[in-house]
Order: structure tokens, then C-alpha cells, then sequence
């Protein structure tokens, strides 16, 4: 751990890196993931591989494979 002192007036910011969550990221509700595609958090190439979510050419969830995709996990 490092120490570093800062005088008066100095404004400090930190940033960190999210988690990595807990549990099968498979169950993650769909609404939330779609929420993080949204929001740029991530992508719908990554919400696939990563959380069995598929979007459709508009852009929305694509139910029936996803639950295709989530049931062969």
C-alpha cells in the first residue's frame, strides 16, 4: 500500500474498476443486462457470450434464443 499526501485545497479523485459479480451470470435478468447494453456497459456481441442474452437486428431481445442460448450453458 502506498501513502501519498496532499495539501490543502488539492482535490483528489479515485477511480476502480467493477467487480466481477457473484453467482452464474446466466441468470442475470434479461432486463438488466439489456440495461447495461443500453448504457454502453456492454456490448451485444459480449451480453451474449458472457450472459446468454441475443438481440435482434433492432436491437431488442431476441426471447426465444436467448433461451435457446441460456438452456445449451
Amino acid at each position: 500500500m502506498e501513502t501519498r499526501h496532499v495539501g490543502a485545497g488539492v482535490t483528489l479523485t479515485l477511480s476502480q474498476s467493477g467487480g466481477g459479480g457473484c453467482g452464474d451470470s446466466f441468470t442475470r435478468p434479461t432486463e438488466f443486462v439489456l440495461r447495461d447494453v443500453l448504457d454502453g456497459y456492454v456490448s451485444a456481441t459480449a451480453a451474449e457470450r458472457d450472459y446468454g442474452v441475443v438481440f435482434n437486428d433492432g436491437g431488442e431481445i431476441d426471447e426465444s434464443a436467448t433461451a435457446g442460448r441460456r438452456s445449451r450453458h
